[in-house]
């Protein structure tokens, strides 16, 4: 069976691994599209019949009923605390959540103490092969990364990491790990019937296939549509946070997570880094009610537009924002990047990769 390995820093668990917006500035000579822009706390029209709902999770969506905190802090060997960080509205978290599965996470309570555990519960028939048991130790020395572990039971598959103390041995880190793995059967006992999350059937319109993000470059000129010169596709580049644990990928791959990155430059003389991000959920616009009911949410509209949001960053101004989340029929694009911010401007952009993957489908 396969032995668990580091693949990780000491210090990126420690992130969050559900939070993925970037904070921005407003890119320089982006055109003003025409747009028009209002408040909205409410999805602006009911959901078709074949639109896809809100998917059930197992345990009802809550970590507690998979880790207790006291579970947790006794695993870690420090008192615990849940990861107060909400998921974050976007398509590589929210993959997890859209075949039945959830995201958990728990740290030291104290935040001087590096410590966690990172956990995504799935469907293993969803994932397929990719669900497997494997050896659960940890084959990295205390304070040297993060141990894997992975237990399939009664058809969940448990996948995640866990940063132990770099005070702790070898053998109590083992110790460890052992007393979680059995913690995870116990709480598959205690689950719903995996069957009852079997993948859904694919609804009309519903994008299908990875992106090709070349080919897609061919036709939507990013850096025109854009007005910055020096924003050119990524080849290659991750289309998801590369600290997350196994499960998010897995997660991602059954629910049809895809993206595409772009990076250029950006600020005063093109001095700055870009990044802009595009992410695609076939059959996600279920998530649509609660993008539109975030603080600072304003809905756009524009040509080849069906209905789309500009998120607000919390942490920058009201006039600066973080996601611009676009729904297509079923499905979900959403935009994010830095440090130039998302606005408006962006629209033609994602009405061009909608088309695009339209035409494709």
């Amino acid at each position: 069976m396969a032995t668990p390995r580091s693949v990780l820093s000491s210090t990126v668990i420690a992130l969050s691994l559900f939070s993925l917006v970037a904070c921005a500035q407003t890119p320089v000579g982006a055109e003003t599209a025409t747009p028009t822009a209002t408040t909205s706390s409410t999805a602006s029209a009911d959901p078709a019949s074949d639109e896809p709902t809100v998917p059930d999770q197992v345990f009802g969506g809550d970590c507690a009923a998979v880790l207790s905190v006291d579970d947790a802090g006794t695993v870690l060997g420090t008192a615990a605390s849940a990861q107060s960080v909400m998921a974050s509205l976007l398509p590589f978290s929210q993959s997890a959540r859209d075949v039945g599965g959830l995201n958990c996470g728990w740290d030291s309570a104290d935040e001087s103490v590096p410590a966690g555990l990172r956990v995504t519960i799935l469907p293993a028939e969803a994932v397929g092969e990719q669900a497997v048991t494997e050896d659960n130790y940890c084959d990295v020395l205390p304070g040297e990364g993060e141990c894997l572990f992975s237990v399939v039971e009664q058809g969940w598959w448990f996948s995640g990491t866990m940063l132990p103390l770099t005070t702790s041995s070898v053998d109590t880190i083992n110790a460890q790990v052992g007393t979680l793995t059995s913690l995870f059967v116990t709480a598959a006992s205690a689950a719903e019937s995996a069957d009852d999350f079997a993948p859904a059937t694919p609804l009309d319109g519903e994008w299908s296939g990875d992106v090709d993000c070349s080919a897609l470059a061919q036709v939507v000129d990013a850096a025109a549509l854009l007005n910055q010169p020096g924003v050119t596709l990524a080849a290659d580049a991750p289309v998801g946070a590369i600290e997350a644990p196994p499960g998010y990928f897995a997660a991602g791959d059954a629910a049809g997570f895809t993206g595409c990155t772009w990076f250029g430059s950006a600020g005063d003389g093109g001095t700055e880094s870009q990044g802009i991000f595009a992410y695609y959920l076939a059959g996600g616009s279920w998530i649509e009610a609660e993008v539109a009911a975030l603080p600072g949410a304003q809905e756009l509209s524009g040509d080849g537009i069906d209905r789309a949001y500009l998120v607000t960053d919390p942490a920058l101004s009201a006039g600066r924002a973080g996601v611009l989340h676009v729904f297509d029929g079923v499905n979900w694009l959403a935009i994010t990047g830095g440090p130039a911010s998302i606005d408006e401007s962006y629209l033609p952009f994602a009405s061009a990769l909608i088309a695009e993957r339209n035409t494709a489908n």
